[in-house]
């Protein structure tokens, strides 16, 4: 079943639209104006690794630093609560098969064949070739994946020690661009491909992560909004449509779902989902390490203050405690 998501996957990524982008914000379809491939590259063992020259390399990143990039947006499932996300919901809407907290120690990047979510291979090149026909342009069928290094500190679910990696789907924009289009241009890429709504996950940080194993193995966020917590603030919810009531902040603290029906979720709900002493193991360790945790719970994320009437105080169990009436 853990390959029907990574099909879903694999035909939002088929079947979307891949946009130029420009920094006016301009987009243009690619059925009409594909990405410009390196004339060096366009050979007929398409697909093949090919050497990346400075000057191939020197005008791609032009082309990136100028904001112009290859995008897309993937439709994919959202979960009713932490119990959902982990255990899963029903055949579409399938649990995790992975769930620890880490620190990110590194990202690099790859370019993989949508359909087998492995490096391409010249077999694969043809077939895909055969397939497209005059059509046959490697950003179709390939696409650049980020790869993030993780040394894992708890795993709640998965028998996950040490270190690890995950991947998402697309590239970085504005950063590391040099990376990301050396590995691209080797498969006739020469734009970044980056994938809307993709959480930021950055070196030297602590996440919590709530994963499935995609095809090969790899382990891969259930998806963009709701499977990837900075461990910063563990009592911030994550959300997925609509946007939050700046009357009322603090509801994206101790409710389950905000005032437009979508659901809220942090990273306690779900330490707490394999136990409250999870939790409280969890809270204990982070307090110590964060001395200075009231004032970083108390600043809103959108620079809100919290009035009288709509305050709350978090105690040491790392419980809300509203003080205002609402």
């Amino acid at each position: 079943m853990k390959n029907l998501k990574h099909l879903k996957t694999i035909l939002a990524l088929s079947l979307a639209v891949v946009l130029l982008c420009s920094c006016a914000a301009n987009e243009v379809s690619p059925q009409n104006e594909s990405p410009i491939l390196a004339e060096e590259v366009i050979a007929e063992e398409l697909g093949i690794k090919t050497e990346v020259t400075d000057e191939m390399l020197k005008a791609a990143v032009k082309k990136a630093e100028e904001n112009e990039y290859g995008a897309t947006h993937i439709d994919e499932y959202y979960y009713s609560n932490a119990q959902g996300l982990i255990k899963g919901e029903d055949e579409l809407k399938e649990g995790a098969d992975a769930v620890f907290t880490g620190k990110v120690t590194g990202i690099s990047f790859e370019v993989i064949d949508i359909l087998t979510g492995v490096p391409p291979t010249k077999a694969e090149d043809e077939m895909h070739i055969a397939d497209f026909g005059d059509n046959a342009e490697p950003w179709r069928y390939y696409k650049l994946i980020t790869i993030y290094d993780i040394d894992i500190i708890t795993a709640y679910m998965g028998d996950y020690i040490g270190s690890t990696k995950i991947i998402l789907w697309g590239g970085l924009r504005g950063q590391l661009l040099e990376e990301q289009l050396k590995v691209s241009l080797e498969y006739g890429i020469d734009s970044i491909f980056i994938v809307r709504g993709t959480p930021q996950i950055e070196i030297g940080e602590n996440y919590l992560f709530v994963l499935y194993e995609s095809t090969g193995g790899r382990l891969t966020p259930l998806n963009l909004s709701q499977a990837v917590y900075n461990l910063k603030n563990p009592l911030k919810k994550n959300f997925v449509g609509g946007d939050f009531d700046p009357q009322y902040p603090s509801d994206y603290y101790d409710k389950s779902e905000n005032e437009y029906g979508s659901p809220l979720i942090s990273a306690k709900d779900i330490i707490s989902f394999f136990g409250e002493d999870k939790w409280e193991s969890f809270w204990n360790q982070w307090t110590k390490e964060n001395p200075d945790w009231e004032k970083t719970l108390y600043e809103p994320a959108w620079e809100i203050p919290i009035d009288d009437e709509n305050s709350f105080v978090v105690d040491n169990k790392g419980n809300i405690i509203r003080q205002g009436a609402y």
